[in-house]
């Protein structure tokens, strides 16, 4: 099998000669410039830590380059275990709170859901609403659903403002998965993009829908 490492300034025909060796010898071509470029973009944790450099012009360290090839060159990277269909996690943040907190990303629920852990333990009270839910979900119905209305709801570049969200007990999630999961992106945030996940590579996509007129974020409810 051909191995080779072309080396040449930007812009000297390095992807083209690239490509029509992976051609001629049927082999894949890896562009680290393509690659760095797609882990920005679909905002995966490489990507993100790239993008940091980028920004300021400079060149991505070697240790990031190096690793992205080898974790290529290895073959599919492990699954993250979905819970069901339709679901992954993702890195949220919510304004007012300054770290990242783990959302599920469920194309399933009509509505976004924050812990009850969350609320108490970030003070989270001051954004409560008068609106009370009837939840259906896989532990059955619950009535009188405390809600909050959060102001600005944050994943990666994307954005949404006045985002309302029922307040759940997720204890019994958390244990089942292992680790700490602060709530659920649903459909009054996820309506907004055409969203598509990718298993293989433990991606979720999200691609902004053209809106034709203007809609509210928080879902209609009916008073409790």
């Amino acid at each position: 099998m051909l191995r080779a490492l072309l080396l040449a300034p930007p812009g000297a025909g390095k992807g083209t000669q690239g490509d029509r060796l992976a051609e001629v010898y049927d082999v894949p071509h890896l562009a680290t410039g393509d690659m760095l470029r797609q882990h920005v973009a679909e905002h995966t944790p490489v990507g993100l830590e790239a993008k940091r450099f980028m920004d300021r012009g400079e060149l991505v360290p070697d240790r990031l380059v190096v690793d992205l090839v080898a974790r290529h060159l290895a073959g599919p990277e492990p699954l993250i275990e979905p819970i069901r269909l339709g679901e992954l996690v993702g890195e949220v943040r919510l304004e007012g709170i300054d770290k990242p907190l783990n959302f599920i990303v469920d194309t399933g629920a009509s509505v976004s859901v924050v812990s009850e852990k969350l609320v108490t333990d970030e003070d989270l009270n001051t954004y409560i609403a008068p609106v009370r839910m009837r939840v259906y979900g896989a532990a059955g119905i619950a009535d009188d659903v405390k809600t909050v209305l959060l102001p600005k709801v944050m994943l990666g570049s994307l954005t949404r403002e006045q985002i309302t969200a029922a307040i759940l007990d997720m204890e019994p999630v958390n244990e089942t998965a292992g680790f700490t999961q602060n709530g659920i992106l649903g459909g009054n945030f996820l309506s907004h993009y055409r969203v598509s996940f990718d298993f293989q590579r433990a991606l979720i996509r999200l691609e902004p829908l053209k809106k034709t007129a203007k809609t509210s974020d928080s879902p209609t409810v009916q008073p409790m």
